[in-house]
């Protein structure tokens, strides 16, 4: 398992994670590891679309998930190496001062370092899990979509799609783990033809770059911000209820699964 990005509401998340998501895995029997990329800043936590100002992160919040393989970095010192300006040149999707955008730069910079700290890690697994460390679960993982996961089928969150993904939990194999890392690195060359929205551009990436086929799961969550507040995010009458038609007849994956990896994201 995989976490990425701010865990700024953890303590707040972790039971649920326990609960919903590790236990079902060990009552399968399925193997996993740990992997977290997370960020640290001397300054206070401030995000304008959250209504999250003035917060003092616990940056030790990190030590609850026990990650088999761990790394932080400066995330103002990332900024400007990034050169977070450079992604600007088209209209800011969230008409919010490109703050969200900035946001997100991060966030796919630190799926990228997990994706390295996999490929050093020298460690195996069939199945990866990404998911973000600021959503309280609200079902179990139903282990059984794990052996459906193919080398042309992907996985995601079947509500909350904007309009037809939802990047808060995704699962792939290990053809496409770093398929999925590395869409950082068309980050840049998307921004100067199109604005940079997150599910838009992770989506157009996915389907229409590489090809692969998007299944909407069922797997329910809602996000806590960094002082406890809930984010109502699911609702069922919205929620995609299957699989599209036509995949419904694709040979699934043989059900041996040995290993498996899980990531996570705030925003």
């Amino acid at each position: 398992m995989c976490f990425w990005g701010l865990t700024r509401s953890l303590k707040y998340t972790i039971q649920s994670i326990h609960e919903q998501i590790i236990t079902p895995l060990k009552e399968a029997g399925i193997e996993y590891k740990i992997f977290l990329h997370t960020f640290s800043f001397a300054s206070e936590y401030h995000n304008p679309r959250a209504h999250e100002t003035g917060v003092k992160l616990d940056f030790q919040e990190y030590k609850l998930l026990n990650p088999d393989y761990f790394m932080t970095e400066d995330q103002d010192e990332v900024k400007k190496r990034l050169n977070l300006k450079q992604y600007r040149s088209k209209e800011d999707p969230w008409s919010n001062g490109y703050s969200s955008l900035d946001n997100f730069i991060c966030a796919m910079y630190s799926k990228k370092q997990v994706g390295s700290m996999i490929q050093k890690s020298g460690e195996v697994f069939d199945n990866f899990i990404f998911l973000r460390p600021d959503v309280r679960f609200l079902n179990p993982l139903s282990v059984h979509y794990l052996p459906k996961v193919s080398d042309n089928k992907v996985y995601c969150p079947n509500f909350h799609l904007f309009p037809d993904f939802n990047d808060r939990f995704f699962i792939c194999s290990r053809e496409h783990v770093y398929t999925y890392t590395q869409l950082f690195d068309d980050m840049l060359p998307f921004s100067r033809h199109t604005p940079l929205h997150s599910e838009r551009f992770q989506y157009a990436m996915i389907t229409k770059k590489y090809g692969l086929i998007v299944i909407y799961m069922d797997i329910r969550f809602n996000r806590i911000r960094a002082n406890g507040k809930t984010m109502i995010d699911y609702q069922p009458r919205v929620a995609k209820s299957s699989t599209p038609a036509p995949l419904l007849t694709q040979r699934s994956r043989p059900a041996t699964i040995s290993k498996m990896t899980m990531f996570m994201k705030p925003k």
